[in-house]
C-alpha cells in the first residue's frame, strides 16, 4: 500500500534548524520514499535541497571510492576478516552531507517526504514546493490528495499561471500566487475554503512556519515545543526523537502560525470537525509509537489483535505476524487466545523498503520476496496463526503461504485486523481504482483461499478472517462518525465526482 507524504516543520529563534528537520524527516520516512526535500527561510529568503529518494540518500553522499578502496588495503593488510570488511563497507557507504546541511541556515524551515498518489514520481514533483506571492518566495509541503482540481487550474491558467507540475499540490500553489490580496495570509484563508479533499499543510513564508488541517482532519498533523521552539509534524514520533512535548493536533478546519516566538491558532472552516480521519493511520499507516487523537498506535492496533482473537478464535500451536506491521496485532491475537507468540517465525528485512509505498506494480510483486524469510525451525510441523494488518492487492500473503508451506507447517490460519478493502481511495493513499484490489477479483474469503492454494500448492488446512469494522472502530475508542471508513464502505467525506 502506498500512503500520501509526511510533512514536518520547525521554527525557531535560537539555532539552525535544517538538521533537526533531517532527523525529522527520518522519523516519518515510512510515509513516503520516493523523494526528500527541505527548504529553509533565511532573512526572507528561501534556500532548499530537494532530490529523489529516502531522506539519507538525498542528504548522504557516498564516500569518496579512492578511500574506501584504501581503507580496504589497510583492513586486509592488518589482517582483519572479510566480515569486518564488509561491515566497514556497510557502515560508510554513505554518510550524512554536512556541506548541504550547513549551507542551510536559518531557524525556519520545513521538510517533506513523498510518495506519488497525484503526479509522476519525478523530480519536478519533488516537495516542498516553492511560489511566488507579491515577488516574495514561499513553500509548501502537503500531504493528502485534493479531488475536483480540474475547475481551479484552468482557473489559474486563465490568470496566467504556468503550471510546471503535475501534481494537486501546486494547484495550491497557483491558487495562492494569482490570489488579488496583498496580505499572504488573507490570500491563503481565501485560497482554503477553494480546496476539496484531504490536506495537511506546512507552509514556510518569510519568518512564518504555518500548518493547515482540512475541514474533515483526514490525514493527521500534530505539533509540539522544545525550549522556546515551535515543531510541526505529519506524526508525534518526530517531536519525540527530537526532544519536543507534544501538545496536540492541529484540529480540523485549523491554522496555526508560528511567528515570533508565539503560536496563533484560528479556524478557517466556520463547520470543520473530526469526521474523516482516515482509518487506516491507525491500522498501517502511522508508526506503532505514534501518537494519534491522544491514542498510541501500538494500543490501538493491539486491542484490535485481542478482538480479532475474540471474533475468531481457533486452535494452534503458535502465532506469528507478518512483520512490522502486523506485530502489534499478533501481539493482542497471542494476549487473548493465550497461544504463544513468536515475532521471529517470519523474519523481515529492514533493508527492503516498505511494499505498499513502492511506486510499481512489478516492483511491488518482487519486493515481499525480498523482505521476508521464516526461520524453520521455530515453525516447523506447527499449526500457525498469522496475523497481519490488511489484504491490499495480494502481493504479499501469496509469498508468506509460499515461504511457510516450504517449511512444512501443518496449517495457517490467516488473520487480519481489518476489514475486506473493497473500494479505492482518492484521498491520498494509491489504490484509486478497483481493479489494483484483491477484492474486485476475488470478492469472497474462500475465492482468495483458492487462489492462495493455486498459487503456492499448500494442501494444509488453510482459513482467512477479517476484523469487523465496528471491531476497528471500538479499538480505536474514537466514535465512527469520526473517521472515513470508504475503502471498506465505499462512503467518503469526500466524494470525488
Amino acid at each position: 500500500m502506498k500512503e500520501s507524504c509526511g510533512v514536518f516543520g520547525i521554527w525557531s529563534s535560537q539555532r539552525d534548524v535544517a538538521t533537526d528537520v533531517y532527523f525529522g524527516l527520518l522519523q516519518i520516512q515510512h510515509r513516503g520514499q520516493e523523494s526528500a526535500g527541505i527548504v529553509v527561510s533565511r532573512e526572507g529568503k528561501l534556500f532548499s535541497h530537494l532530490g529523489m529518494g529516502t531522506v539519507d540518500r538525498v542528504f548522504g553522499e557516498g564516500v569518496p571510492e579512492e578511500k574506501l578502496v584504501q581503507c580496504i588495503i589497510e583492513l586486509y593488510e592488518k589482517g582483519n576478516f572479510q566480515e569486518d570488511i564488509v561491515a566497514y563497507l556497510k557502515e560508510n557507504k554513505a554518510i550524512m552531507k554536512e556541506g548541504v546541511l550547513e549551507k542551510l541556515k536559518g531557524g525556519m524551515a520545513i521538510g517533506h517526504v513523498r510518495y506519488s498518489t497525484t503526479g509522476a514520481s519525478i523530480v519536478a514533483n519533488i516537495q516542498p514546493m516553492i511560489g511566488w506571492f507579491r515577488g516574495r518566495q514561499f513553500a509548501l509541503g502537503h500531504n493528502g490528495n485534493l479531488v475536483h482540481t480540474q475547475k481551479l487550474r484552468e482557473e489559474c491558467e486563465k490568470k496566467g499561471y504556468q503550471f510546471k507540475t503535475t501534481t494537486d499540490t501546486e494547484i495550491i500553489i497557483a491558487l495562492i500566487s494569482t490570489s488579488r490580496k496583498e496580505n499572504f495570509i488573507e490570500a491563503l484563508l481565501k485560497v482554503l475554503p477553494q480546496l476539496e479533499g484531504a490536506f495537511s499543510l506546512t507552509i514556510l513564508f518569510e519568518d512564518m512556519v504555518i500548518g493547515v488541517r482540512d475541514a474533515f482532519g483526514i490525514r493527521p498533523l500534530c505539533w509540539g515545543t522544545r525550549n522556546g521552539d515551535f515543531l510541526i509534524s505529519s506524526e508525534s514520533c518526530a517531536l519525540d526523537v527530537l526532544g519536543a512535548q507534544l501538545i496536540g493536533e492541529v484540529s480540523p478546519g485549523e491554522m496555526i502560525i508560528f511567528q515570533n516566538g508565539e503560536e496563533k491558532r484560528f479556524f478557517w472552516s466556520p463547520n470543520a470537525s473530526l469526521s474523516g480521519l482516515c482509518i487506516f493511520e491507525y491500522i498501517y499507516f502511522a508508526r506503532p509509537d505514534s501518537i494519534i487523537e491522544k491514542r498510541t498506535v501500538h494500543m490501538v492496533r493491539k486491542k484490535m489483535g485481542e478482538f480479532l482473537a475474540e471474533e475468531y478464535p481457533t486452535e494452534a500451536d503458535l502465532v506469528i505476524s507478518i512483520a512490522d506491521s502486523g506485530n502489534p496485532g499478533a501481539f493482542g491475537y497471542a494476549l487473548k487466545s493465550g497461544i504463544p507468540l513468536d515475532p521471529y517465525g517470519i523474519f523481515r528485512s529492514h533493508t527492503v523498503a516498505r511494499t505498499f509505498i513502492e511506486p510499481g506494480v512489478e516492483k511491488r510483486k518482487e519486493l515481499p520476496r525480498l523482505k521476508f524469510n521464516p526461520i524453520p525451525e521455530l515453525i516447523h510441523g506447527l499449526n500457525l496463526v498469522v496475523v497481519d494488518d490488511s489484504i491490499v492487492r495480494l502481493n504479499t500473503v501469496p509469498r508468506i503461504v509460499q515461504l511457510l508451506a516450504r517449511s512444512k507447517v501443518k496449517s495457517i490460519q490467516l488473520r487480519i485486523y481489518s476489514p475486506p478493502i473493497r473500494y479505492p481511495c482518492h484521498l491520498g493513499i494509491d489504490t484509486p481504482t478497483y481493479e489494483e484490489l484483491a477484492r474486485t477479483s476475488y470478492k469472497t474469503d474462500e475465492e482468495i483461499i483458492q487462489h492462495l492454494r493455486n498459487e503456492t500448492g499448500f494442501q494444509g488446512e488453510l482459513t482467512l478472517a477479517h476484523l469487523s469494522l465496528d471491531s476497528v472502530i471500538k479499538a480505536t475508542g474514537l466514535a465512527k462518525k469520526n473517521f472515513c471508513t470508504g475503502c471498506f464502505t465505499g462512503r467518503y467525506p469526500v466524494n470525488k465526482d
